[in-house]
């Protein structure tokens, strides 16, 4: 519910200027999330097993849950006048009507597609063609998913200088 609502809730609690800068920032949430779990899940397992581990990932979850609900009630003195009702059906035409959204969805599958053959690939290749232990590829592999975070920070600081996001996204995906 937080990953899916937390772009709306930025956009609205952000000011104008900063918008772009706050999304691409969240943007970070995915390598730096993974990041931290492949550090921390194998002396977590080796500790306690793997309840444990879903424990853990609870309860970090219901922290956040808190802290963002706890956030929601700063900021916006005045509520937003309410919008004019309307169908959700002519919403989805609209959308789907606009050329960008399947530009987009389409970089984000080809980036998909790159990231997922990268990750699932990339230890099995340098434990057994590399002959690398289990823990280095685990660390090359970190590395890998934490090279995101500054590249996200950068994308977002490009994009609140008006750098056109076609270009970010081309860029990136060459």
């Amino acid at each position: 519910a937080i990953l899916v609502s937390s772009p709306s809730i930025i956009a609205e609690r952000a000011l104008p200027e900063d918008r772009r800068f706050a999304l691409g920032l969240w943007g970070t949430y995915m390598p730096t999330g993974l990041a931290i779990g492949m550090v921390l899940a194998p002396p977590l397992l080796a500790l306690s097993g793997w309840r444990a581990l879903w424990l853990t990932s609870a309860g970090l979850s219901a922290l956040w849950l808190v802290l963002v609900v706890a956030g929601l009630g700063r900021g916006q003195e005045t509520p937003p006048a309410p919008a004019a009702p309307r169908s959700w059906l002519g919403d989805v035409r609209l959308t789907l009507a606009q050329p960008g959204v399947w530009l987009l969805a389409a970089f984000f599958m080809f980036y998909a597609a790159q990231w997922m053959a990268l990750m699932v690939w990339l230890p099995t290749f340098l434990v057994e063609e590399r002959q690398v232990s289990v823990a280095t590829a685990a660390f090359m592999t970190v590395a890998v998913v934490a090279v995101n975070c500054p590249g996200n920070v950068l994308g977002a600081w490009l994009l609140n200088r008006n750098v056109p996001r076609w270009l970010l996204l081309g860029g990136s995906s060459v």
